[in-house]
């Protein structure tokens, strides 16, 4: 299987997991086996991976040639992480971002078994990437 099927079977076990237990905000965290600073994080809507730069996504991201819409990076830490919105984006898009990204920035070849799924925890233990931003700027 490709980087991009895995992808999607990815995305969309999220979306179904977050539709069976009726939870909109429910999240995927998946960290790389060999790794555990290069993650990253699934959502119905958005897409939250490690960022190992200090410059800006909207800058850096088109340096590496991926493609995407820079007014959709909805937060981002310098060496820590950046989240990107993906609702204008289909899972085509989507996956192609996401296999292009590690490629890109990691050199890494995602296979079906290069990304480990952690156990999520219940909803009432723990903030989604939304949640977070919500609080930030006092939503």
């Amino acid at each position: 299987m490709e980087a991009k099927e895995i992808i999607k079977k990815y995305i969309l076990d999220t979306i179904s997991t977050a539709e069976s237990i009726g939870d909109a905000l429910y999240f995927s965290t998946f960290k790389y086996k060999d790794d555990d600073n290069i993650w990253f994080q699934l959502q119905s809507d958005c897409f939250n991976a490690s960022y190992p730069f200090d410059e800006r996504p909207e800058d850096k991201l088109q340096e590496l040639f991926l493609q995407y819409n820079p007014s959709d990076i909805i937060d981002w830490q310098e060496q820590s992480f950046f989240t990107i919105s993906f609702e204008k984006a289909n899972i085509e898009q989507i996956s192609e971002f996401i296999a292009s990204y590690f490629y890109m920035v990691y050199k890494i070849t995602i296979e079906s078994d290069t990304f480990v799924q952690e156990e999520d925890s219940p909803n009432d233990t723990k903030e989604s990437i939304l949640q977070k931003m919500f609080k930030k700027f006092g939503l």
